[in-house]
């Protein structure tokens, strides 16, 4: 299955994940969030990475150069990991169910998003020479706000595949090759 098939196949699920990393670099956004829900800050107060890699047009203020790289590989990587799963369930499942779109949706945005974390963690401690302790503090927390952050990001994502799954006439079939 090629990767555009995929991709229009699964459009409402890449939209939603562009949406929600666009929305979480708008410095904005996310202070009146933080201000509101104190419980946000979390990640900061204990050093770990922010819960969604941000997708920001430039970086935030001097010096920040880095960091901002680190964000947009961080981005890649979601976008990378969610493309690859979803092209294997793509491929297991041609003509998915709601439920089988919902949980192929589901689990490429959990295992996604702890992917783009676990990557900008690590890039971050190598940018920041961390020692062995303050590496694993960092990988050990940065996996647990994934996680729970990739429970609440897959159930949206699942909820619009649910929505954007197509019935069976509606999609064109396979193009094969002679």
């Amino acid at each position: 299955m090629t990767i555009m098939r995929v991709i229009k196949q699964h459009l409402g699920v890449f939209c939603t994940l562009l949406a929600i990393v666009t929305i979480s670099g708008l410095g904005a956004v996310v202070v009146g969030a933080r201000t509101a829900v104190p419980y946000l800050v979390l990640p900061s107060a204990v050093g770990t990475t922010s819960f969604i890699p941000p997708l920001r047009l430039t970086p935030l203020g001097r010096g920040a150069l880095d960091y901002w790289l680190i964000d947009i590989i961080g981005v890649a990587v979601l976008f990378v990991a969610a493309l690859l799963h979803l092209s294997h369930s793509a491929r297991t499942h041609p003509n998915p169910t709601r439920a089988q779109a919902f949980r192929s949706a589901f689990t490429a945005t959990f295992f996604a998003l702890i992917a783009a974390n676990v990557s900008r963690a690590l890039l971050m401690s190598v940018l920041t020479d961390s020692s062995l302790g303050a590496y694993a503090g960092l990988m050990v927390g940065t996996i647990l706000i994934s996680i729970l952050t990739g429970i609440a990001l897959g159930f949206a994502t699942g909820t619009v595949a649910v929505f954007s799954t197509r019935n069976q006439s509606e999609i064109e079939p396979e193009p094969t090759v002679a």
